[in-house]
């Protein structure tokens, strides 16, 4: 049996300092030392870091069975109880396959108008703002924007826009579990502290109002062909049964949870990669203007804008939202000759692999030439992977890319986003890879280029 190589860290708390400094050198470091498989220790937790595709492939395809999520999942069950993120074993492989048809490719088509409809919305506020010269928070706007989406796309209506008591709510929920996710030490959700009984004050109003929801659509399921719609109309192959009420919300807030943040931070850091690379931005300004009149309904026009699709996969790269993935071996394993003992947490460096000299040409230059020609996503299977991997991948990775097409060709066609404090922008890698700061950004109504003066 192979030994894998240990760092030593600091008695009792390991490399957590070096880890909540800077995660990602902290890898790229560990990874450049000891090669694409190590251990260290976070604290109490032994922690070994995979960097090797075949590694990849075993943990979350070949033997996926055998790992399931870490202890990092255990906050999120707080909010999202039993659904698609943290539930494991014959129950989450059965809420799968009740749930996977409704994000297969061609069903989430019908929400692109959706899509589109509320990206131009946002524009209209944005033409307002430009005409006040107002600076906006870009990270809130496009959460905000992702939100209405997810929103119209479960429920058929902005449940959140006649609701101010709910939205704020929903938010808080969002920051609650973000925050323990991000600390180490915490004190448990039971224990009555005045932030863990708002928590539950916020989540129980959260949920009445989706139960509500849930509920009313039972007695009048009406013709909405929405995502509830799809989820109340699931039904198991064998016993011919749905989900309770209970498992779709469950469901609804992981929607919520896994659809509205990681996508919102995407558009942000295509946005701020846009802004450091004028080059790639003018290609992308180029492309749109030259679909002339069909701007006007971009998912229609899709296959006319595949540097924009490029742009936003090579962005996903760059900076993938999802930084991560962490899983805990059930029983002893062995990966290439090395033991996995049970209950050993595996770290896979989603960022790194995407950064990684072994597997990418010049991996550190922003180039979504890398991607035009539409063959990269397969051939780098288990070291390209924005949305994980295996049986587990997340399920709204073609509504994700999608979204964020519509809405980057869309915002791209009418303005220009300049984002004023961008030398100070910082990473904060927390449940997904988000802006440590505000971003703030001016916009601008594009004027009509001259086409001699294109770079």
């Amino acid at each position: 049996m192979k030994t894998i190589p240990h760092e030593k860290g600091l008695p009792l708390l390991g490399f957590l300092p070096e880890f909540r400094k800077d995660i990602f050198a902290m890898d790229k470091r560990l990874v450049e030392k000891h090669g694409n498989i190590c251990s260290y220790n976070l604290g109490p937790n032994k922690i070994v870091l995979l960097a090797q595709p075949d590694y990849i492939k075993h943990v979350l395809q070949e033997n996926y069975l055998n790992y399931k999520k870490d202890y990092f999942y255990d906050e999120l069950k707080l909010a999202l109880g039993q659904g698609l993120v943290t539930s494991e074993g014959d129950f989450w492989r059965h809420q799968r396959k009740l749930i996977q048809p409704a994000f297969h490719r061609n069903e989430i088509t019908q929400f692109a108008e959706i899509m589109e409809r509320e990206t131009k919305s946002l524009a209209g506020d944005w033409k307002n703002n430009e005409r006040s010269n107002t600076i906006i928070d870009l990270t809130e706007d496009m959460k905000k924007l992702t939100m209405k989406i997810v929103s119209q796309s479960l429920f058929g209506t902005r449940i959140f826009d006649n609701s101010a008591k709910l939205s704020e709510s929903i938010n808080y929920v969002i920051d609650y579990l973000t925050q323990r996710l991000e600390r180490y030490l915490k004190l448990p959700p039971n224990i009555p502290t005045p932030r863990n009984l708002l928590f539950r004050r916020h989540y129980n109003n959260v949920r009445d109002h989706l139960l509500d929801i849930i509920s009313n659509r039972h007695e009048n399921p009406g013709d909405k062909k929405d995502l509830l719609f799809m989820l109340l109309a699931a039904q198991d192959e064998e016993t011919g049964l749905g989900m309770s009420d209970q498992q779709l919300f469950d469901e609804i807030m992981t929607l919520f949870m896994a659809g509205h943040e990681t996508t919102a931070h995407a558009l942000v850091w295509t946005w701020y990669l846009l802004n450091l690379h004028p080059y790639v931005e003018s290609q992308v300004h180029d492309e749109i203007e030259n679909l002339g009149e069909g701007i006007n309904s971009v998912f229609k026009n899709m296959e006319a804008l595949p540097y924009t699709r490029a742009v936003i996969l090579e962005s996903m790269r760059l900076i993938p939202p999802v930084w991560g993935i962490g899983r805990e071996a059930s029983e002893d394993d062995q990966i290439n000759g090395f033991l996995i003992p049970a209950g050993t947490t595996v770290y896979i460096p989603i960022r790194r692999m995407h950064r990684h000299p072994d597997h990418w040409n010049d991996p550190e230059k922003f180039d979504p030439d890398r991607f035009l020609d539409g063959t990269l996503e397969k051939e780098k299977r288990w070291v390209y992977m924005p949305f994980g991997g295996g049986p587990r991948q997340c399920i709204g990775n073609h509504f994700a890319v999608l979204e964020v097409q519509i809405a980057l060709a869309v915002l791209a066609s009418l303005f220009q986003v300049q984002i004023n404090n961008i030398e100070n922008i910082e990473f904060n890698p927390g449940v997904t890879l988000r802006p440590k700061n505000r971003v703030l950004a001016k916009i601008q109504v594009k004027k009509v280029r001259d086409s001699q003066n294109k770079p």
